[in-house]
């Protein structure tokens, strides 16, 4: 029951966070499509259907919170809830990524030059490879793929939130990442002409 209410509380503020943000649906149709807008609006119309796929599913497959409903429950609608989740929570991610390398711009640009530069980017590394590790080691991987892997659930809620976070640390900062790979590489080929 308690997933349940999550899962609704979680699909309400979905779609309050887009009734809040209509002005965005309002620009799609003006201005010119460069690659960064391109990104942003896949990984956004991505991230909304697999957040209609999470709701459509959860309702085939619950069976306490949506009882009077005349659906059967089916291993397939448990298999496409896992894959939605899983894909939902990576383009999550990668959405947050997307907002906040601005502010990982602005405090790598503070710290350049600085004693505190080279401890920064030691900091971004070691988040980046343990969030790396926390992905493999939490079976997201094989829901997105429907693989079917098993998941050691004995660490404990507040020990898989942590996990979790630092999957969608290193996704931000690997976001922000390649944005100053493509940024310097845009600089340079510039530079040449």
């Amino acid at each position: 029951m308690a997933h349940a209410i999550l899962g609704i509380t979680l699909f309400v503020l979905f779609a309050a966070h887009h009734l809040l943000n209509m002005r965005w649906f309002r620009m799609l149709g003006r201005g010119r499509y460069n690659t960064q807008r391109t990104l942003f609006v896949a990984i956004d119309a991505l991230l909304c259907a697999a957040m209609v796929l999470m709701a459509v599913s959860s309702v085939l497959m619950s069976g306490s919170v949506f009882e009077a409903a005349p659906i059967r429950t089916t291993q397939f609608a448990r298999d496409l809830h896992l894959a939605s989740s899983a894909w939902g929570f990576l383009l999550m991610a990668i959405h947050l990524g997307l907002h906040t390398r601005g502010a990982l711009s602005r405090m790598r640009a503070h710290a350049r030059n600085t004693a505190f530069d080279y401890v920064q980017l030691l900091l971004m590394a070691l988040i980046a490879l343990a969030g790396v590790w926390c992905f493999a080691d939490s079976g997201l991987l094989g829901d997105m793929l429907l693989l079917g892997t098993r998941r050691n659930h004995a660490a404990g809620v507040a020990v898989s939130f942590a996990r979790y976070l630092c999957v969608v640390a290193s996704v931000c900062i690997a976001v922000y990442g390649l944005f100053s790979i493509s940024r310097m590489a845009t600089s340079r080929r510039s530079g040449k002409q």
